[in-house]
């Protein structure tokens, strides 16, 4: 299937996403739906994406999940909150783990999407109590004497059910970045010439210059990559997008884009670059409007018909 034939009923994946989207997909189902109890290894249900900021590494899981009907589950490294510690009243992010997988129990299955883990470094103390707390996560197991956000202890039975629930059921994505290596470029190709080479597709090596190798080793060692976009992706992105666009926006949005694409390519600016001149479209039509009836002392209306969100 091409990103062409997939039906109205499926996600709205851009084009450059299309492949990550249906290898994560395919792993899901295989994780989700397949049988191992009898086996004698285990599958390791742990994927990692990687793609420089804006390509849409978030985008395509939350896709991935509403498309499947899986619970779902998400938290940022600068939002994880350790054990026994408190940030405002929040809770501590593995006893909201917890409560969500025994919540889930009967569903076909769930995604825990763990976001920014290339903002972790090496060193420091809540580091290593952070690690700690990944690595139980990723060796799908549920901590012993949880408390709930009253300070209670969470019941042992819960605690159970989560965890069969995380061993047999769940798959855990993680995500991150890095953009230090989509920035990174290489000399130029030839002499005199001032082309130069794309950055190479990382690879756990790579990664695990930038965060302890022991967290990206207990990811799948196939990284699923969402390249930068070149200006081709650009054009193709925006092909996707203009026939969903309201009649009266889509003629600016399309000039608009044309003029700013290879700016925005020299910047990698990614899928964001759309969502801002989206953004400028509507405001330039406002103010078109709202000119001649401020003009003549009326105001005018906020009910313009926006487009779907999900598009983007």
């Amino acid at each position: 299937m091409t990103p062409d034939e997939i039906s109205d009923t499926e996600p709205f994946i851009l084009p450059h996403q299309y492949e990550a989207y249906k290898r994560l997909s395919a792993i899901a189902r295989a994780c989700i739906y397949s049988n191992f109890a009898n086996l004698p290894i285990r599958i390791r249900p742990a994927v990692f994406v990687t793609g420089p900021s804006g390509s849409g590494k978030t985008h395509i899981v939350r896709a991935l999940a509403e498309s499947m009907n899986l619970a779902y589950f998400s938290i940022s490294i600068s939002e994880w909150i350790l054990i026994g510690s408190s940030n405002r009243g929040a809770v501590s992010t593995w006893p909201a783990i917890c409560q969500f997988l025994s919540r889930s129990a009967r569903s076909e299955g769930c995604i825990i999407f763990a976001d920014e883990l290339d903002k972790i470094r090496n060193g420091g103390e809540y580091s290593r109590f952070l690690l700690t707390e990944l690595y139980t996560l990723l060796d799908f197991r549920v901590p012993e004497n949880l408390r709930d956000g009253d300070g209670d202890p969470i019941r042992e039975t819960t605690i159970r059910d989560a965890e069969v629930m995380l061993r047999e059921k769940t798959l855990v994505i993680g995500a991150g970045a890095f953009q230090e290596i989509w920035t990174a470029t290489a000399p130029p190709i030839g002499f005199g010439t001032s082309v130069v080479q794309p950055p190479e597709p990382p690879s756990h090596n790579k990664l695990a210059q930038y965060v302890p190798r022991e967290l990206i080793a207990r990811f799948s060692s196939r990284l699923i990559v969402l390249q930068p976009l070149t200006e081709t992706g650009y054009h193709d992105i925006l092909a996707t997008i203009l026939p969903r666009l309201p009649d009266h926006w889509r003629s600016k949005f399309e000039q608009l884009a044309l003029c700013r694409i290879p700016d925005a390519a020299r910047q990698q600016q990614g899928t964001r670059f759309f969502e801002e001149l989206l953004l400028d479209v509507v405001v330039s039509e406002r103010m078109e409007v709202s000119a001649p009836l401020v003009t003549a002392g009326v105001e005018p209306s906020d009910h313009e018909t926006l487009p779907d969100p999900g598009i983007f």
